[in-house]
């Protein structure tokens, strides 16, 4: 009993006369020189995400599209946007008004709108359809909305305060001759035109003070033109 058991130099202690075993990770065992070492795989620190992949995203995985190439808007083939996070209050005059003073300010040239509206409430869904004439317009002005903050909004008289914060993306229906097929032949149960979608002819660039009237695409329902009439 007094005498202490001999143990082993790697990875045995003796304390107060018992020997005790402490198990050590694999890496920090020490091997003796003249002694031939168990085959072991070798130890590594775990690598980052971002390490593996070199993109920061998930290893394995394909790298997010990017505006520089292999992605969707890189290949600047589409001119139909989606504008979201629209001030619920606002009407399509304001609209209109809003794209003229963009398309002014950088350049850009839009040939169709349409704000999708609650015909019970009165007020608009929330996003917007817009045609640019070319994909690089649609692109720029993609970029350039995009987390815009309306803020406080003055409209025919009303100022109010909205905290949406716009998001563009690209519209499932692109084109203009698309659009004006889905919605041409369209009855939209309302009484109020300024309802519809528009096409504009020739387009808007906000450069003319008295653009031409908006052309109204769809027919409003027959139980609508009755309360008109």
């Amino acid at each position: 009993m007094g005498k202490s058991r001999k143990c082993p130099p790697n990875n045995d202690v003796v304390w107060k006369g018992y020997c005790r075993r402490v198990f050590l990770p694999p890496r920090l065992v020490r091997v003796e020189d003249n002694k031939t070492a168990p085959s072991r795989k070798k130890w590594r620190p775990k690598r980052s995400v971002s390490e593996v992949s070199g993109d920061g995203g998930a290893a394995g995985r394909s790298p997010p599209p990017s505006s520089s190439g292999g992605g969707r808007d890189s290949r600047c083939e589409n001119t139909t946007v989606m504008i979201k996070n629209i001030p619920n209050q606002l009407r399509r005059d304001f609209m209109l008004k809003f794209l003229d003073d963009y398309c002014k300010e950088h350049s850009l040239e839009y040939d169709f709108l349409y704000l999708p509206m609650d015909f019970r409430k009165k007020d608009n869904l929330g996003y917007a359809f817009v045609n640019f004439t070319t994909a690089v317009m649609a692109m720029k002005f993609k970029k350039i909305l995009q987390n815009y903050k309306w803020g406080l909004v003055y409209d025919e008289g009303r100022i109010f305060t909205s905290k949406k914060i716009c998001d563009i993306t690209w519209a499932r229906i692109q084109g203009k001759k698309p659009l004006i097929e889905r919605f041409q032949n369209s009855s939209f149960a309302c009484d109020k035109l300024e309802f519809l979608p528009v096409v504009l002819d020739p387009p808007r660039n906000g450069s003319d003070p008295n653009p031409s009237p908006p052309v109204i695409i769809g027919t409003l329902h027959r139980q609508a033109l009755r309360k008109i009439d």
